[in-house]
């Protein structure tokens, strides 16, 4: 059977792409249409149609093979890849690891210094007494073990922030926003999971060596399949909307601002 649609870049993924993300596409592409879905119904139709196919893993590779290299190509030396035969890196989504890794290590750093200023301003005013236990606590727990702890606090702070407006301060300044499928916001619940997971699996519970083998699995996953285990797991959207000057000069000068104190 051949096919003559190309039906990767109909649900804009990439030809390597698992069988989950097929339907993560198809769902985000449906959401997309839903108030005016007779006036797009010829590309509802190709988008069906697309994921009927590749919905399928027999279909599928049925699909594939009219571009993988015959017999003679193969012996002639030829090397066709799939992207190079789908022609679909123009029209894949937008994915960029470095740009949602800057954003998250944003809020920590600031909710960090956030809850400083809280903590110290609110028992001075309260007793002295207990404003120089909880400094003197911070400045002697273990390096790691401090971090650990307030990672996991700022989560809950994510998740909040999530359920309101879909953005974190520095998500919303890098151009992020994270929704569920249908475009709602992620309840509470599935935001503070998701952080979890991300805490465990993204970032290896922040312990350096850990941390780094994760983040280096989180990367090669996200820039070759153009999500994560944890957004496929809660079936989260991630966008990214163009990189405002404004926007990225405020989170330089901010970042920056927040590494000095935080040193």
């Amino acid at each position: 059977m051949t096919y003559s649609d190309n039906y990767y870049q109909i649900l804009q993924v990439s030809p390597h792409v698992s069988q989950d993300m097929i339907e993560t596409a198809y769902l985000r592409l449906l959401n997309f249409y839903p108030s005016d879905i007779y006036a797009n119904r010829e590309y509802i139709d190709k988008i069906n149609e697309a994921y009927e196919v590749l919905s399928d893993p027999y279909k599928r590779n049925l699909y594939d093979d009219q571009f993988r290299p015959t017999g003679r190509e193969e012996e002639a030396g030829a090397v066709h890849s799939l992207e190079a035969a789908y022609n679909v890196s123009a029209d894949l989504p937008t994915v960029r690891p470095w740009v949602r890794y800057f954003a998250r290590l944003f809020d920590f750093y600031v909710s960090t210094i956030f809850f400083f200023f809280i903590c110290v301003t609110s028992f001075e005013s309260y007793d002295t007494r207990l404003s120089y236990a909880v400094t003197n606590f911070i400045d002697n727990t273990p390096q790691l073990l401090s971090g650990m702890v307030l990672i996991a606090g700022w989560l809950f702070l994510e998740a909040g922030f999530l359920k309101t407006l879909a953005t974190t301060p520095g998500k919303w300044l890098l151009g992020i926003k994270l929704q569920r499928l249908d475009g709602s916001n992620l309840p509470y619940s599935i935001g503070l999971a998701r952080g979890f997971r991300v805490f465990v699996q993204g970032i290896g519970l922040g312990i350096p060596i850990i941390g780094l083998i994760t983040l280096i699995l989180s990367y090669n996953k996200l820039s070759k399949t153009g999500s994560t285990s944890w957004d496929n797991r809660y079936h989260v959207l991630v966008t990214h909307d163009k990189l405002h000057p404004l926007k990225v000069s405020l989170f330089i000068g901010l970042f920056i601002l927040s590494v000095f104190m935080m040193g």
